[in-house]
């Protein structure tokens, strides 16, 4: 996660809160919408010699940012599915005899 200050955060806060996102099509939508502002941030609208750089930072900010949700929210929520309903990979990691941690 990329660490901003805390009066950022608040103001940044401030304009999210009236985003409405409440389907998956208006979170693409949004997203979408932020990473072009990023993307067009200082070009006056021309496509000048920092938008591939740009396009690179943006792509690789997408990817850790999926990355650290999956690591921070789907994987919690996973592990807490397979103790109240099993591991489903559990008998075949024991019969391959897989090393895990």
């Amino acid at each position: 996660m990329s660490y901003i200050k805390k009066a950022d955060q608040k103001v940044l806060d401030a304009q999210l809160e009236k985003v409405e996102v409440s389907d998956s099509g208006a979170l693409q939508f949004a997203i979408t919408r932020l990473v072009l502002k990023f993307l067009s941030a200082g070009t006056d609208g021309a496509l000048d010699a920092t938008l591939r750089p740009r396009i690179h930072l943006a792509v690789g900010i997408l990817a850790t940012t999926q990355q650290e949700l999956h690591r921070k929210v789907v994987m919690p929520y996973e592990q807490g599915e397979q103790l109240k309903h099993g591991d489903l990979y559990q008998e075949f990691v024991r019969k391959a005899n897989l090393r895990t941690l």
